[in-house]
């Protein structure tokens, strides 16, 4: 523990550096804006999961040719194609406009030219492109062109000036003229070079940087290995999922909206591509917030003798049963303690092995239906499962995994605690306050 610590005060500057830097901090800033328009597929998809089971549902009363059976499956797939669909779009405008709000430039104009230049570079505008699967070349775009447009709008040699009476929507149109043409103009050319060779950008981003990337973070493996670093990271002070929440978004991101796609286009859950994404980390085992604080802070109050621990833990427990940890980490605290250090990273990382375990044997499906990251433990994989029992049983299952990992733990530090901070030390001080003030009393 010594050795780490030293090891993050040397350079946690430099991590909290990477996490603040204006292109890293804007690409999870992008993933978070979206939510609004991913999270009603996402409900919408759930209902038409319950709502057009075979066995249950609609189909099942009205038959599969019904009127409102079919009007649900093409409202399904419209607004499927309108939100998951078109999320590469959405992340390449919002991202350039989050860069330019940080640098002081015009982010809706900045927006529109790298817009622009996406579909400029996209040889087509097919599902492989404009989805999720464009994500990799939608940043990379948007980032290039907003450094090209934003460096040529601070030349004033390209600036074209309007009189004072020039309304200033108009003024401002003929300031970014040039340097939009010349942005614009490169991204052309650069389109052309690549098609001599038969291929564009967002190909040769796929085939050398994205495929390569899924392939050996794309699984469970990748999952816990960013799991560990990140529940590291919040041991030293350091908000993990802030300083990992861009480069996760770009690696996973992809492999959920996958499965979500699935669903929507009618696929069984059993079926969908991938076994275990970030949203089986979130669900069964990010339970509580970072470190499955939840199960942190029901083995504080099975076993704990410690009178601060339990009463951080009687406040803690209802955020922590909406995921929102942040009162048991730094109330205990969990940062720099050694005593908690080892369940905190290990808990999680058990509770997902056994999840993916279950998985790979089929005892439940791939979680493909994204849901609130508050929602409780095992209902949320309930739900995200398109209603599957067995989902919210292994959430539940892998809670009781990590309130194991933690007891041993919690016992431990009530061996090592100083006497004043125990409960029963603190009950029997006053009971031995009053047999001496009785004694004397007597004498």
């Amino acid at each position: 523990m010594k050795i780490l610590e030293n090891l993050f005060n040397k350079h946690g500057a430099k991590i909290n550096a990477f996490a603040n830097n204006k292109y890293v901090s804007s690409v999870r800033d992008t993933f978070i804006s979206t939510l609004p328009i991913i999270m009603p597929a996402s409900f919408f998809i759930l209902f038409t999961q319950l709502a057009l089971n075979n066995m249950f549902g609609l189909p099942a009363f009205l038959g599969k040719e019904h009127a409102m059976v079919t009007y649900l499956n093409d409202v399904s797939q419209v607004l499927v194609k309108g939100t998951l669909n078109m999320f590469a779009l959405f992340a390449c405008f919002k991202l350039a406009s989050l860069i330019s709000m940080k640098e002081g430039k015009d982010p809706v104009g900045t927006g529109l030219v790298s817009l622009a230049a996406f579909f400029i570079m996209t040889p087509d505008f097919s599902m492989n492109y404009t989805s999720s699967r464009g994500l990799f070349s939608a940043v990379l775009i948007a980032i290039m062109a907003t450094r090209l447009f934003n460096a040529l709008t601070d030349s004033e040699k390209l600036k074209i000036k309007m009189p004072d009476q020039v309304p200033p929507a108009v003024a401002k149109s003929f300031a970014e003229l040039l340097p939009a043409t010349l942005t614009l103009s490169s991204f052309a050319a650069l389109s052309g070079a690549f098609s001599m060779f038969s291929t564009s950008m967002p190909d040769m981003i796929t085939l050398l940087i994205q495929a390569p990337l899924s392939n050996v973070a794309g699984n469970v493996w990748g999952i816990l290995t960013l799991d560990i670093i990140q529940n590291t990271l919040w041991l030293f002070g350091i908000h993990g999922g802030a300083v990992l929440g861009g480069v996760r978004s770009l690696l996973f991101g992809p492999m959920q909206d996958d499965n979500l796609r699935g669903v929507a286009e009618g696929m069984s859950m059993w079926d969908l591509p991938h076994d275990v994404t970030w949203l089986s980390y979130d669900l069964y085992a990010n339970v509580g917030g970072a470190g499955a604080s939840l199960a942190l802070v029901i083995a504080i109050l099975i076993a704990s003798r410690r009178a601060h621990y339990r009463t951080v833990a009687k406040i803690a427990i209802v955020p922590c049963i909406f995921n929102i940890c942040e009162t048991a980490v730094f109330g205990l605290p969990i940062i720099l303690n050694p005593l908690l250090a080892i369940p905190f990273v290990l808990a999680p990382t058990l509770m997902l092995g056994f999840a993916a375990f279950m998985t790979f044997i089929g005892f439940v499906p791939p979680l493909g239906i994204v849901v609130p990251w508050t929602t409780p433990v095992g209902f949320g994989a309930f739900l995200a499962s398109g209603g599957s029992w067995q989902a919210g049983l292994v959430a539940l299952g892998g809670l009781a995994i990590g309130v194991m990992v933690y007891l041993p733990f919690i016992r431990y530090a009530n061996k090592v605690a100083e006497p004043g901070e125990l409960i029963d030390a603190k009950e029997e001080a006053p009971t031995l306050n009053a047999n001496i003030a009785a004694s004397e009393s007597k004498a």
